[in-house]
């Protein structure tokens, strides 16, 4: 089961693709560009618009491996090293029939910015995210054995009571991958950092649905007294460690 991120969960493109180098007036504007064979003539590049490619130019293409269907972050750092991020972008889809580098849609912004730091980390964020998968995995089983039961993607208790539905932009992200933040209000791009605020309203959500909720959300009040609660004293303490795990981000001192 593929990673429960924005990013991770884009499918490789099938096609062939390309790359070429921008050269304008005798310089680099910047390492490559992706470009698909019906643009070999002319490519477009985001902000520039359509641009014809010169002799130059046009020798400078070349062929840039696929994906596979299991690829991971150090994939998008060894091509965004080698060639850059916009080329990285332009193996994984988008949501129209273009790839993530030319569909420009909203809703594929927080995507790119988890690319973003994949493309800076790469192994880091792989090793990183194969933790908190792990634990994700775990609390989830350990809701099944809590009284929680799904229907296809909604989630309920055994009690009858909805919880509501589970995915990737549903609103209830059940995984703390979701709760993993690359862009701060849509605008300020961060380093990879858990956010304990919005995984706390999850763990309010299913403990809502439960008989006395009144009194067991005054019962376990902290974060990690209402996950373990729901799983396991283990499971809490892992949760914990998320913090630790993610320092590998954070700059390092001078």
């Amino acid at each position: 089961m593929r990673k429960m991120t924005k990013a991770f969960q884009l499918k490789p493109v099938k096609k062939p693709v390309k790359a070429f180098q921008f050269i304008k007036n005798g310089c680099s504007d910047k390492p490559w560009y992706p470009i698909t064979e019906k643009e070999l003539n002319e490519g477009f590049i985001h902000v520039k618009g359509w641009q014809k490619l010169g002799k130059r130019m046009r020798d400078s293409v070349t062929d840039v491996p696929r994906l596979s269907d299991d690829w991971k972050a150090q994939d998008i750092k060894e091509v965004a090293d080698k060639f850059s991020l916009e080329v990285a972008e332009g193996l994984l889809e988008g949501w129209g029939s273009g790839s993530l580098y030319h569909d420009q849609s909203l809703g594929l912004d927080y995507a790119k910015h988890e690319i973003l730091n994949m493309a800076f980390f790469g192994k880091l964020y792989d090793d990183y995210t194969d933790k908190v998968h792990d634990v994700s995995r775990r609390f989830i089983k350990s809701l099944l054995h809590k009284g929680y039961r799904f229907k296809g993607a909604w989630l309920w208790h055994e009690n009858g009571e909805l919880v509501g539905m589970t995915g990737l932009y549903e609103n209830v992200w059940l995984s703390p991958l979701q709760h993993v933040e690359h862009l701060l209000k849509g605008v300020v791009h961060l380093r990879p950092m858990f956010n304990p605020v919005s995984w706390d309203e999850i763990l309010v959500k299913l403990i809502s649905v439960r008989p006395c909720k009144k009194a067991l959300l005054n019962r376990y009040f902290s974060v990690k007294d209402r996950i373990k609660y729901l799983s396991t004293q283990k499971i809490a303490d892992d949760f914990e460690q998320i913090f630790t795990w993610q320092k590998v981000f954070w700059p390092k001192e001078k």
